[in-house]
Order: C-alpha cells, then structure tokens, then sequence
C-alpha cells in the first residue's frame, strides 16, 4: 500500500566481543561470541514498520568447549523468539464514530421533529503481544589454531593456544 513499506529484515548485533577485532582469552566454558538478533516489526499488510521499529528475534551464543594444542572447539547456540509482536498490538485502535438520532411525533395535532448528530472517537487498547522462545540444537565448530570459521556472517579467528584456552578474536 504504502511504497516505503519495504521487506522484512534481519539484524545481527554483537555483545561479545564489546569491541570487533580485539583480541580476547577464553578458557573451557566462556562465550566467545554473543550476537542479539532483531528484525523489522511487520505491519498489518506483512511488510517492515513505516517507523523502523523492531522486535527481537533471538540470541546466538558460541562457547569454549575444549582446545587442544593444535584446535579449538566451540558450540553454536541458537535461541529463536517467535512472536506476534506488530505495529497492531504495539498502538491502541483508534476511530470516529457518528451517530445521528431522529424523532418524530406530534404534540397534540401539531407535528415536531427532531435531529441531533453526535461525533466522537472510539479507542480500543493494543492487544498484548506474546513471544515464546525456540531453542535450536548445538552445532559444533572446530577451528585450527592459526585459522577461522565463519560464524554468523563474522569471523572467528583462533589466533594461538595458550595454557587451559584460546586466544581469539571476532570479526
């Protein structure tokens, strides 16, 4: 309806590491990389919010799991939020209303008549929005020291082995 209406996109922010491209030491456990998903709010015809809003759409995580001299284990964690967030349960429902009332009679043999018009608006509140979280299977990534994997569209370089972990670094 609206041209500026456009598609649906997804986004990607990174947590952790606070800062792209700096080298970080994680032992056996620690997250290395902590991304929050979002994407555009849909509006009532299924296209992206007018006003750029958006909602959540879930986390991915990936952790140390163990390393060895020569490579370093990781899982991939994936959360999904499914949701029925929209700008329709984001804003209250708002109308006018006209309603026109007529009478007629007579008062003895002399006919009257009336007409009165009233306008006004009606709200109705926003529906609450529900989300439930899905959580995926843990996919494995095992990544050389020297070398990288691709990790949700960055790069997850193991730089070298040090005593219980990883140095590393995204991105």
């Amino acid at each position: 309806m609206l041209p500026a209406c456009g598609a649906i996109e997804y986004q990607s922010d990174l947590i952790k590491p606070a800062v792209a491209g700096r080298p970080g030491m994680a032992g056996v456990g620690d997250t290395v990389m902590d991304m929050k998903l979002t994407e555009s709010l849909p509006n009532a015809f299924g296209k992206a919010d007018l006003f750029g809003r958006t909602r959540d759409a879930g986390r991915m995580t990936v952790r140390l799991v163990g390393a060895d001299g020569n490579h370093a284990v990781f899982v991939r964690q994936d959360v999904a939020i499914q949701s029925n967030e929209s700008t329709m349960t984001r804003s209250p429902l708002v109308g006018g209303t006209l309603a026109t009332s007529s009478v007629s009679g007579k008062v003895g043999n002399v006919p009257v008549s009336a007409t009165r018009s009233t306008a006004g608006l009606t709200s109705l509140p926003a529906v609450t929005p529900y989300s439930y979280p899905i959580q995926a299977g843990q996919v494995q990534i095992v990544v050389p020291v020297g070398g990288m994997a691709m990790v949700a569209g960055r790069r997850l370089k193991v730089l070298r082995a040090v005593e219980g972990g990883v140095e590393y670094s995204v991105e």
